[in-house]
């Protein structure tokens, strides 16, 4: 039955291409440009040149790829001969790759005849796949020359019970893994449903090894900030954001501008293609805003009540800082008092949780962390974390946070600790991989 549902995929897959081409092409999420960008990788054009096999890692986007840096700079120390290979389906994250190995391409749509040519062309060590990218052809074709494993491997209880529909085709692909190495105790227990437990191991969420470090560029914002006279202020950052958690954090920040008048609000969108709407709904809020670009040239002098930037006169009670820059959250997460963290108040899922915890900061995020659930559970435990609801939830428990030092500093602590807690996973993942 595997089989069979695996040979209907190939016949059915060059036509879904060929009708999801030219959506990609002319999406109006990705300028012209962008969408031709990189054609050429997708159909399996590119040449490489590798000084022996590499090893080729396989992520999806931005997020994947990033939470590979630790592993990479732990490989690039230890096994400095060794090339590093990675693909992504994404232009930002072939950008991202670019920073940790000089050997990076997008992927090939899962094409027999391209999956195949790009396999043969690459010739890998060992394919090692990030998180959730099951592509059958991929990991079929990878595993006639290679080991294949999985790391960083999540599943969701909702995903088990929409792969239960393809339950056979699942058993036939992952049949060619020779190891998945979840995230989370939780994860390994659902991947059992379609894979052997005894070839499943929790080794933990490679991001929360990633070293602490946001160099220069959080000098950069830490100087911006103090020319435009807002030095001093309680920084409140809400990262990763998406389009209804901005409207109750909108709505929050108009409760708390009348009691925290230290105060000042940072909100980073998850998707910087969207800021236009971002902008509609703050000022449909009424919510006084300017954009980091403009603020991070301004001079420090106030005219009239108001401060003048670059061509943009900022009224003194517009302390909401709306990033339009990608990079920056991290810096900024260095910056705060304390951080919301996004994609937790809507139906995403919940993006990074700890990433605050690095810097010792309370994290606050809504009930819908399906995707970080470990990460959630420990922040909790630990009283690092906080759930909010709503805008009044989140106003109430900034205000209670913001308004005691010594809960603020106890609680960054606790977050930290949560974050020590879960470290380990690159030892692991190294063990099975060189």
């Amino acid at each position: 039955m595997g089989f069979l549902l695996y040979l209907t995929y190939n016949l059915l897959s060059p036509f879904l291409f060929l009708a999801y081409l030219p959506l990609m092409l002319l999406s109006p999420k990705n300028p012209l440009k962008d969408s031709f960008s990189g054609l050429g990788e997708r159909f399996s054009v590119k040449k490489f040149s590798f000084s022996s096999r590499p090893l080729w890692f396989h992520a999806a986007s931005v997020g994947e790829v990033k939470a590979l840096k630790p592993l990479i700079e732990r490989l690039k120390r230890e096994k400095p001969e060794l090339p590093l290979f990675i693909t992504c389906s994404t232009l930002a994250g072939r950008a991202e790759a670019f920073k940790m190995t000089e050997h990076a391409s997008l992927v090939c749509a899962d094409f027999y005849p391209l999956v195949k040519k790009l396999v043969k062309a690459v010739n890998p060590a060992k394919l090692i796949i990030v998180e959730t990218e099951l592509w059958p052809n991929l990991i079929r074709m990878a595993s006639l020359k290679t080991e294949v494993l999985i790391i960083n491997g999540r599943i969701s209880d909702k995903t088990v019970k929409r792969y239960a529909l393809i339950a056979p085709l699942l058993r036939f692909i992952l049949k060619d893994v020779k190891k998945i190495m979840a995230q989370s105790s939780k994860d390994a227990e659902r991947y059992a449903s379609f894979f052997p437990p005894e070839k499943t191991l929790n080794a933990g969420n490679i991001k929360y090894d990633a070293p602490l470090e946001t160099g220069s560029k959080a000098e950069e914002l830490k100087a911006g900030l103090e020319r435009a006279g807002l030095s001093g202020k309680k920084i409140l950052v809400f990262g990763s954001t998406h389009p209804e958690e901005e409207r109750i954090i909108a709505k929050a920040v108009k409760l708390l501008k009348q009691e925290l008048k230290d105060a000042l609000f940072i909100m980073a969108p998850r998707h910087l293609n969207r800021l236009d709407e971002t902008e509609a709904l703050l000022r449909k809020e009424e919510v006084g805003y300017v954009k980091w670009s403009e603020i991070k040239q301004a001079e420090g002098g106030r005219i009239g009540g108001r401060r003048k930037a670059e061509g943009v006169e900022i009224e003194e009670k517009n302390d909401f800082i709306l990033v339009d820059e990608m990079g920056l959250l991290v810096s900024f997460y260095s910056l705060c008092s304390l951080a919301f963290v996004g994609g937790t108040l809507d139906k995403t899922g919940g993006h990074n949780l700890l990433e605050p915890s690095r810097f010792s900061k309370p994290v606050l995020f809504g009930p819908n962390y399906r995707n970080a659930r470990e990460a959630g559970e420990r922040l909790l435990e630990f009283r690092g974390g906080f759930l909010v609801k709503d805008e009044y939830d989140m106003k109430g428990r900034i205000k209670v946070l913001a308004g005691d030092p010594k809960n603020l500093r106890e609680a960054g602590e606790n977050s930290n600790k949560a974050l020590l807690s879960l470290q380990g996973a690159v030892e692991k993942i190294l063990k099975e991989i060189i």
